[in-house]
């Protein structure tokens, strides 16, 4: 496992208050993140998560999945489902890969400061 993903969880564990938390992440980190920092994900293991596959093509059409085959695709198109996504999810927390498309979107956001700034990952903690 990627060791930032262990440092930002646990700078996600420290900063949760005690309720349950959502973050926001892609499915493969979302399978990880219950295990180690004992939040809820959108979207995770398979057998956890309903309608897994949709979930997927949200984050995907959010622009939330790393190295995500986009072709020509500008960042501005992730913003409609992104902020589509958000309200519905209303996450805690966003947690995402430097190469997803959306993670200057993200930056951008009202309410979204960086939580944990790494070489690869960056957690962003959400105003909801």
């Amino acid at each position: 496992m990627d060791g930032e993903i262990l440092a930002a969880a646990g700078t996600i564990s420290q900063a949760a208050p005690r309720r349950a938390v959502t973050v926001l992440t892609d499915t493969y980190t979302g399978e990880l993140l219950p295990g180690v920092a004992g939040v809820r994900v959108f979207a995770g293991h398979v057998a956890l998560t309903n309608d897994l596959e949709r979930k997927h093509r949200q984050l995907l059409m959010a622009g939330l999945v790393p190295d995500a085959e986009i072709g020509d695709s500008k960042e501005e198109m992730f913003r409609p489902a992104l902020e589509e996504l958000v309200r519905a999810v209303g996450p805690s927390f966003i947690l995402l890969h430097r190469s997803a498309p959306a993670l200057h979107l993200v930056a951008q956001r009202q309410g979204c400061v960086p939580l944990y700034v790494g070489q690869r990952w960056v957690a962003f903690a959400c105003a909801r």
